[in-house]
């Protein structure tokens, strides 16, 4: 009665799912403004329209399943086909919300649990090698984003970290930068926000070309801070436009793309010049554990996960430094194959025995068919040039 006179009082049966959303989106708190640009377009455009009318305790992981289809069938905001990431995301939402209904008592068990969706598969990554990357790096120096480039390719920054540099957060002199800020981009707005996560928020080590690009490209600021005189905008940024301006992550994206056509270079997003980052990081034997910490990644799995098709060279620089840390004071390689008795072309190859006093005496094989022999293949994924290279035999 009280909740009635407040009119705060919900009616449980008449609650519909619609109604919910709306509550569920209002009562969050601490979402980014992305976020919540797309918890409306998810709620208005898609699930309003085919679940809104439904009561909530009525929901069923059916209804989910047909309006998913139903929505599959339409056109997404810019007229394509709906993907499966977006369905996966309008699951993801659903879940949410009809998770604080359960905790809320408003529903027995969330229905969006027990409904399967295509799985997304991620689109291929297109990385540039070191040469390529060095091509690139040389031929926007001259640029006025040569410096943003050349600290995207080296450290792996998201364009929103990138155009979001404070020159606070940057001490040359003892070649330190630290993330701290974040620029999003929602249409023509531009919002300023810390990371969203607080691995995000972490300190980079510059080498000394990096510190002489971002040198040169203050130098290159303060002479256009002179130029514009009066006119001049101090953004504090160490990436700005000629007026000082800071720079929209979205334009960024169309700068990176015009200086590849300009140059001959692969047409790719900017983002995939961080994943360019990582793979020559983990190419130089830098661990995963400093690639993850360097990109900002939350979890080391996402780091393992994204870049598995570099992991095989990992492996490899890490057989070769393990076997070099072992003292060998005689090479267990033998310059020439061991020679087999007749009719044995199929055996295996192996290390040679250690010379003794009396040399070993040869076994005689035994009598299996040869189509009953057993056969072994071991991939050599991962094993260094000596373990290659060693051969066994039988004696």
């Amino acid at each position: 009665m009280a909740r009635s006179d407040r009119g705060t009082y919900v009616d449980r049966s008449k609650l519909s799912v619609g109604n919910w959303l709306d509550q569920w989106i209002e009562g969050r708190v601490n979402l980014r403004p992305a976020s919540v640009v797309f918890y409306r377009v998810a709620i208005d455009r898609y699930l309003r329209p085919e679940l809104g009318h439904l009561r909530l305790s009525d929901l069923r992981a059916d209804d989910i399943d047909r309006a998913f289809t139903r929505i599959r069938r339409g056109l997404d905001g810019r007229g394509n086909s709906v993907s499966p990431a977006l369905i996966g995301r309008l699951k993801t939402t659903l879940r949410a919300a009809h998770n604080v209904a359960a905790k809320l008592g408003l529903l027995h068990t969330n229905p969006a649990l027990h409904v399967e969706v295509i799985a997304h598969v991620r689109p291929p990554m297109h990385v540039w090698d070191a040469a390529t990357t060095g091509r690139f790096l040389n031929w926007t120096s001259d640029s006025a984003q040569g410096a943003l480039w050349h600290l995207i390719a080296l450290f792996g920054l998201r364009r929103g970290e990138a155009a979001g540099l404070r020159c606070s957060d940057v001490d040359l002199g003892q070649g330190i930068a630290v993330i701290a800020v974040q620029r999003t981009q929602i249409g023509r707005a531009v919002h300023e926000a810390a990371p969203k996560t607080k691995a995000g928020a972490r300190s980079l080590s510059l080498d000394v070309g990096t510190v002489e690009a971002l040198q040169a490209d203050r130098a290159q600021q303060l002479a256009s801070r002179l130029a514009w005189g009066g006119a001049w905008v101090d953004s504090g940024l160490v990436f700005t436009m000629e007026d000082g301006r800071g720079l929209q992550p979205q334009y960024l994206t169309r700068l990176f793309s015009n200086a590849c056509a300009d140059g001959g270079f692969p047409t790719t997003p900017l983002h995939d010049l961080r994943h360019t980052s990582a793979s020559l990081g983990l190419a130089a034997r830098e661990t995963l554990v400093e690639v993850s910490k360097r990109l900002g990644h939350s979890q080391l799995a996402i780091t393992a996960d994204t870049y598995t098709h570099v992991l095989p060279v990992v492996a490899l620089a890490s057989s070769e430094a393990r076997a070099a840390l072992i003292p060998r004071t005689v090479t267990p390689i033998c310059a020439h194959l061991v020679p087999t008795p007749a009719g044995e072309e199929d055996a295996v190859p192996t290390s040679c025995p250690p010379r003794g006093p009396e040399p070993l005496r040869r076994r005689r094989p035994r009598a299996v068919p040869r189509d009953q022999r057993p056969k072994t293949v071991a991939p050599p994924s991962g094993l260094e040039p000596e373990t290659l290279r060693l051969t066994v035999g039988r004696w």
